[in-house]
């Protein structure tokens, strides 16, 4: 549930990974990218990325297939992506 949300592991993620989302203004290398291609380029499988993201393995793999996520899980996968919510296409 997203009220049960723990942003430890986004935390450690934007820690062991960089910057956090949105410190920085958008460049030309920043353009939107599906949530799977972010998820490949970052070396990450459906089921860590789901359980940084506090998501199930199942839901990612249908947005990633083409369900819409919600706002809050927009928000969810984009921070641990570690990307403003605008990059994920």
């Amino acid at each position: 549930m997203l009220n049960d949300f723990d942003s430890a592991p986004i935390l450690r993620a934007a820690t062991t990974l960089g910057d956090m989302p949105g410190d920085r203004p958008m460049s030309a290398a920043d353009e939107p990218m599906t949530i799977q291609a972010l998820r490949e380029e970052r070396g990450l499988g459906v089921v860590e990325l789901a359980g940084i993201a506090g998501i199930l393995p199942d839901h990612l793999r249908a947005i990633e297939a083409g369900v819409d996520p919600t706002l809050p899980e927009r928000q969810a996968l984009a921070a641990a992506l570690n990307v403003p919510v605008e990059r994920i296409a």
